[in-house]
């Protein structure tokens, strides 16, 4: 069956890209040899995501590409709410908030992991906006939430977060469209990641962090249960694999079983002080990638933040069958 072979090809990448093996196949910088993508059918291209195309633009590439970035009406039409009283040092300005992360915080990754941080307070939740009666927070208002833990998908997967002492680290933010079924189960299998790598970039290649999060991701939901029972986890009842979730011994016991590019959509923090868009989906048994240029964060440039919150609460694209 196709979806148990796209299930085991990102199983096995996944294991290769945990496994010691791949130190033979990393460059300065934690950059993945183009032979480790090329005998693992994995292509990395230029792409403008500060242009997306339409709706029926981005369904018709080849591959598709199945999230739709919302404009700066989002940000523009719900701005802060300034009403509210903000202590000095949590001044939700930009310029303000990055300026003092830049100023605190001189190594990379920690500098990166505290940006990661206001993103999400200041794209997602966390800073009180003008909003419509009933959404606490631009995330909800936009059909996007983070994913909780624990979750379905086991958020404790090895691959989504790395804090090794040795070699590169890497952190990841995982949000979902916050359409469920009516069990509780996910709609979309889409996932939009913020991560933060602690090396530095490269135009034109992936870091170790990067594709390992993509893929680790992907694995996730391809390998999800469709039923799971949250309280029963967090009573200690039962307890998920921390090495992942496993096969199942029967396909209709996957959230995802027809699923076929389990797209995934990144903002990538990397060094020495820069971000980067990537999406990703399979095409059959091949990984695609599509990358934008490196950015340079400025704590001035407002308008970068916009464009990362806008990226941030993409809307998920359903492929036509």
């Amino acid at each position: 069956m196709v979806s148990a072979s796209l299930r085991n090809r990102l199983h096995s990448l996944w294991q290769s890209l945990l496994g010691p093996g791949i130190n033979h196949h990393i460059e300065n910088d934690s950059i993945v040899s183009q032979k480790f993508l090329d005998d693992n059918s994995i292509t990395l291209s230029p792409y403008l995501f500060s242009c997306y195309g339409t709706e029926s633009q981005n369904l018709n590439r080849t591959p598709p590409i199945l999230f739709q970035k919302r404009g700066p009406e989002i940000i523009n039409n719900y701005p802060i709410n300034y009403a509210a009283k903000f202590p000095p040092k949590d001044n939700p300005l930009p310029s303000v908030k990055v300026g003092n992360i830049f100023q605190n915080e001189r190594i990379w990754f920690y500098r990166g992991t505290a940006i990661a941080r206001y993103m999400d307070r200041w794209g997602m939740a966390g800073f009180p906006r003008v909003l419509p009666s009933g959404y606490p927070d631009l995330g909800s208002l936009c059909g996007i939430a983070a994913t909780g833990d624990p979750h379905a998908l086991n958020v404790e997967t090895p691959g989504l977060n790395n804090y090794s002492f040795v070699g590169p680290k890497w952190q990841t933010y995982l949000y979902e469209s916050n359409q469920y079924q009516p069990d509780g189960s996910s709609i979309h299998p889409h996932l939009i990641l913020l991560g933060v790598q602690s090396t530095n970039a490269h135009s034109g290649t992936i870091s170790l962090g990067e594709l390992t999060t993509i893929v680790t991701a992907m694995r996730c939901r391809a390998y999800q249960p469709a039923v799971f029972d949250v309280d029963a986890v967090l009573a200690g009842e039962v307890e998920q694999p921390e090495d992942g979730n496993p096969a199942p011994s029967n396909e209709d016991d996957l959230a995802f079983k027809d699923e076929k590019r389990f797209p995934v959509l990144m903002v990538s923090l990397i060094g020495p002080q820069h971000v980067r868009v990537i999406y990703a989906c399979m095409d059959g048994l091949k990984l695609c990638v599509r990358m934008s240029e490196l950015t340079r964060i400025e704590p001035t440039n407002e308008l970068l933040f916009r464009n990362i919150a806008s990226v941030l609460l993409s809307i998920p694209l359903v492929e036509s069958i």
